[in-house]
């Protein structure tokens, strides 16, 4: 590095974690970072980037709350810059340098930019020459865009009291040591009911030693620590808010941190023991009433299911503690961000480019639909009117802070509010977008919900944020309600359901006299590997089994009978099925004959009954011949004493 010399100007600052100082100024044209041992005072060259465009002024550097990333203005170049301070080597430092933002604001002397400063709210402020207003580096500690700069991000309104002029931007801005806006924060995980609850501090650089306390909510710390362990374990009583307070001890000074964390309730859920039904049956799986989330194996997301086919159901039912800030609104325009500009409900139409939180139904602006609230139908909604000039940029975002290698949910709804050129929409998380690209329903006022799944990963803070990448002047707005981002407490249940086939049920007879026995043969199937376990024969249809063999015979008497089978599988499933049965009567035989003399002719007479509509059709004779005399014969034998037979058919 070169030596500063003399009459220049420009920035020394120190990261927060006194490690590493960043050097600009207009005699070296460069930028210079040095480690720093805060120990023994030396400085050792880090990085350097001498490609400093000529002429734009280098003048202010400034590090993000974590110390791994560098920001860098010149006093006439309108972009704003970001360094990788992890980068492996000098190459990669250079390469690392990223336009994160530009502002559309020229002062006197063509100067764009000033001073940057890390504030205690752990944003970025840039100084906006002659502007009324400052820049806003929300989320410093996010690499690329998704720090998310605002141009507009800060008023600072005011009067000169010396000549009543309003009160603008010069070039600095209130400075003092990064070192007292230490970015450690209380981080829990586990907070489920009944877990053991982990806390620890997100950095504990230059901590000598540590105090926690916690306390219910409403209730005072005790006087003595709860514990002085760096990461301390407890199991809280019941669900319910928590107070945690840290005391931090640093070289020079002790620092206080609080937070607070909600224990949230476990689900339990029970669908019940394993079961089997038959085809053409179902049955309601209910996960129980008063979860926030249900999540089936098909990806429904209902209380209820229905089973029909033969297979193992899943449901995972989840409660969640919103991180979200103000995410139903009610509180108003705070808690979020937005490079739209608020108009606050002045006017009769919502400009584009601009956005509100009003109350859903009342109709304040005539050039949006006047859409309900989501979730109550009188509460309050965020409605924006597309950017007809810039599209792309963040119109909603909000940071909150997330435990590593931790599941979350984001959640929010969505309705159109005007009837052409829809919003083109998307979410991203740390600059990564999330999900597929977002469009609500077509009809006014219709809420659609968007919903995805995150893993935190390595990252400890989550940067939210909602883009309209759609940037025409008819149409083009939305408005947005109920908004959660959290981590889940969450439990599933599994229930394996087989659905037995029905057999087919079929049997064949014969039609028969009276006396005489009717054979049952089954013909009943089902599908290998099941088995038809038991047969249940109901001859007459009375209702009570009259024989639990596969094949069966039965004599009846003369009339018409129905017959049924009822076959059943070994999973227990039936069909039945029934057949007509005939069984005539038999006919009643009889004849008369005159006796006669040897070699006379004697006559037979047919006097045979058989009782209406049946007839006899047929008759046979049998005098102890081979042939078959006429009907009524007349007959000749030699012998005496000869014996005959009447044969009805």
């Amino acid at each position: 590095a070169s030596s500063i010399g003399t009459n220049t100007f420009g920035s020394l600052k120190t990261s927060p974690n006194s490690k590493i100082i960043s050097i600009i100024n207009q005699t070296s044209i460069s930028l210079d970072i040095f480690d720093f041992n805060n120990s023994s005072g030396v400085l050792t060259p880090k990085f350097n980037d001498p490609y400093i465009p000529p002429g734009t002024l280098p003048y202010y550097s400034e590090f993000s709350p974590n110390s791994e990333l560098l920001y860098v203005c010149f006093l006439r170049d309108p972009n704003i810059y970001q360094y990788d301070l992890t980068s492996a080597n000098n190459t990669d430092f250079i390469a690392s340098k990223t336009i994160i933002g530009t502002t559309t604001s020229i002062g006197l002397g063509n100067f764009r930019t000033g001073a940057l400063q890390l504030a205690p709210d752990g944003k970025i402020y840039i100084a906006l020459v002659s502007q009324t207003h400052l820049g806003v580096i929300n989320n410093p500690n996010i690499s690329g865009v998704g720090c998310n700069y605002n141009d507009n991000g800060q008023q600072i309104g005011g009067v000169n009291s010396s000549n009543g002029a309003s009160m603008i931007v010069v070039l600095g801005l209130p400075a003092f040591p990064s070192f007292f806006i230490i970015d450690a924060k209380i981080e829990a995980s586990y907070l489920c009911y009944n877990d053991f609850t982990e806390l620890k501090l997100s950095d504990t650089t230059d901590i000598s030693s540590v105090e926690w306390y916690w306390t219910p909510i409403g209730s005072p710390f005790s006087g003595s620590a709860n514990s002085t362990g760096w990461e301390p374990t407890i199991q809280y009583p019941t669900v319910g808010e928590y107070a945690i307070m840290t005391i931090a001890n640093y070289p020079c000074f002790i620092d206080s941190i609080y937070d607070t964390i909600t224990i949230i309730a476990s689900p339990t859920i029970n669908l019940g023991n394993d079961t089997t039904f038959c085809n053409g049956q179902s049955m309601i799986l209910d996960a129980g009433a008063g979860y926030d989330l249900y999540e089936w194996h098909n990806g429904g997301n209902t209380q209820t299911f229905t089973a029909d086919t033969s297979g193992q159901y899943i449901v995972e039912v989840s409660n969640f503690n919103n991180l979200i800030p103000n995410g139903d609104f009610e509180a108003g325009n705070t808690g979020f961000t937005s490079q739209y500009s608020y108009q606050g409900q002045s006017g009769v139409q919502i400009q584009a480019g601009n956005y509100d939180v009003i109350t859903g139904g009342i109709g304040i602006y005539n050039n949006i639909a006047d859409c309900n609230d989501h979730t109550t139908g009188t509460g309050n909604i965020y409605v924006m009117n597309g950017s007809t000039t810039i599209a792309g940029i963040p119109i909603w975002c909000s940071s909150v802070s997330v435990v590593p290698n931790t599941d979350y949910i984001f959640s929010t709804w969505i309705t159109r509010t005007s009837f052409s050129n829809p919003s083109i929409l998307n979410f991203d998380i740390n600059g990564i977008q999330l999900g597929a690209t977002f469009q609500p329903s077509t009809t006014d006022c219709e809420w659609t919900q968007f919903y995805q799944m995150w893993s935190s990963g390595s990252n400890t803070t989550a940067q939210i944020c909602l883009y309209n990448t759609q940037n025409q002047a008819s149409g083009n707005s939305i408005a947005m309600d109920d908004v959660v981002f959290s981590a889940l407490c969450k439990t599933s249940d599994t229930i394996n359901v087989l659905v037995g086939e029905v057999p087919h049920a079929e049997f064949t007879l014969i039609d028969s006299c009276e006396y005489l026995a009717v054979t049952y043969n089954d013909l009943s199937i089902i599908t290998s590997p099941e088995t038809i376990l038991t047969w249940s024969w109901d001859i007459d249809n009375n209702g009570t089994e009259d024989y639990n063999t596969q094949n069966s015979s039965h004599t009846f008497v003369a009339g018409n009978y129905t017959s049924k089978l009822t076959v059943t599988s070994a999973l227990g499933c039936s069909k039945d099925t029934i057949m007509p049965v005939l069984i005539s009567e038999q006919p009643q035989g009889s004849f008369t004959f005159n006796n006669e003399c040897l070699y006379d002719s004697v006559g037979f007479v047919d006097n045979s009954t058989i009782t209406a509509p049946e007839v006899i059709i047929a008759y046979g004779w049998n005098f102890g011949e081979s042939t078959t005399p006429p009907v009524q014969p007349l007959h000749s034998n030699p012998s005496s004493h000869q014996h005959f037979f009447l044969k009805e058919l």
